[in-house]
């Protein structure tokens, strides 16, 4: 946890605004896990052999473009998702 946060918590307790933004700042963080893991994985980034700082620009432009869109599908899908279990 970073001490700005450590200490919020241990001066305010855990308030619903600061749980919100805790929230928040995990999804976000999240979201560029996801994006990154596919950007190693489905577009298999790191096994490029790539010679000239150009090459790899261009490598990159292509494989982020793609690797956002196959992220934010993924992300639509499981968002629209209806759940299975409804609650009493």
């Amino acid at each position: 946890m970073a001490p700005e946060l450590a200490t919020a918590f241990r001066m305010y307790g855990p308030t619903e605004s600061w749980v919100r933004r805790i929230v928040e700042w995990y999804e976000t963080r999240w979201g560029i896990e996801e994006f990154f893991r596919g950007l190693r994985s489905g577009m298999h980034i790191e096994d490029r052999r790539l010679r000239t700082a150009d090459a790899l620009k261009q490598c990159l432009v292509f494989d982020a473009v793609t690797a956002w869109k196959v992220f934010s599908r993924a992300r639509m899908r499981s968002t629209h998702r209806t759940p299975r279990w409804r609650g009493c």
